[in-house]
């Protein structure tokens, strides 16, 4: 994996050396006009920034739209819902986003300051990871947090994190996620697994989980 993560940042590194000498019409582009040439940052920051975004608005949304086409498929209730109420899928969405929490923790922090939760002392200096998961079926705040609803309110996710630090891709993610749906329910009604549930391939990566591929007929 390393050696993976070693090619892909060597490729992103000469992206950017290319977007310092001519930008063109793109984010890295932008970023490079707008931050480097400033110098708010430098090609070492860049790289892993461009990584992020590579991962971030490719990997996370394909596997968040396999795992909510995988539940519209083998949740009889969902599709019913969908279907009947197609003023739903916003709010479906919502709730598919908390449902699966592809993006399982968030990054890596350190405590400035001594801080209490509850019973728990976090020291100064010590790490501290949240777990997007748990915070999404934390059932003070989602009622029967391991049902799929999508009458629910499930605006208060943490799918995309929050605070100015949350996912800045989120609205076209969540765009492109409603948008798929409805064009599965409108152009596919019969769709359904091709393979049994048990034959799925699921990917648990280090940041993420999602599936392999989806095999479905109508």
């Amino acid at each position: 994996m390393g050696a993976a993560r070693d090619e892909l940042d060597a490729f992103l590194r000469e992206l950017v050396e290319s977007r310092i000498r001519e930008p063109g019409d793109d984010l890295i582009s932008r970023l490079v006009v707008d931050q480097v040439r400033k110098g708010t940052l430098d090609i070492d920051e860049m790289v892993p920034m461009c990584r992020l975004l590579l991962v971030a608005g490719h990997g996370t949304t394909t596997s968040q739209a396999g795992l909510s086409l995988l539940s519209l498929v083998t949740d009889k209730n969902l599709a019913t819902a969908l279907r009947e109420e197609p003023e739903l899928l916003p709010a479906a969405v919502e709730e598919l986003l908390r449902f699966h929490s592809i993006v399982q923790n968030g990054l890596a922090r350190a405590a400035t300051e001594d801080v209490q939760l509850g019973d728990v002392v976090i020291r100064a200096g010590e790490g501290v990871v949240l777990s997007l998961s748990a915070g999404n079926r934390d059932e003070q705040l989602f009622p029967s947090p391991d049902t799929l609803d999508p009458h629910r309110d499930a605006r208060r996710h943490l799918a995309f994190g929050h605070g100015i630090h949350q996912c800045l891709g989120q609205w076209l993610a969540k765009a492109e996620i409603e948008e798929m749906l409805a064009a599965v329910l409108r152009w596919m009604p019969g769709v359904r697994l091709a393979v049994p549930f048990e034959e799925l391939e699921f990917r648990h990566e280090v940041s993420s989980y999602g599936l392999g591929s989806l095999p479905v007929t109508w």
